[in-house]
């Protein structure tokens, strides 16, 4: 399993990066082992390293659902 960054826009979306996640019953010390991170802590992470390379988020459009039905338009959900 992996967690991603995705920077899309109304028009693209574009893999940024990405990190393997691997579940607590697969480290040896479970949750307590310390290379085991939660795809939370993945995320942000990955959030972090976007933000430090300069990437930033595209502006939003109020008006625009967060999220969209395939082949709808804006406004029309």
């Amino acid at each position: 399993m992996s967690v991603s960054g995705l920077w899309t826009d109304a028009d693209v979306s574009y893999p940024i990066d990405v990190e393997s996640y691997t579940s607590a019953h697969h480290c040896p010390k479970g949750k307590a082992d310390l290379v085991f991170r939660t795809r939370l802590q993945l995320a942000v992470g990955l959030a972090q390293r976007a933000k430090a390379s300069g990437m930033t988020a595209p502006p939003t459009d109020p008006t625009r659902p967060a999220v969209q039905r395939p082949g709808s338009r804006a406004g029309e959900n």
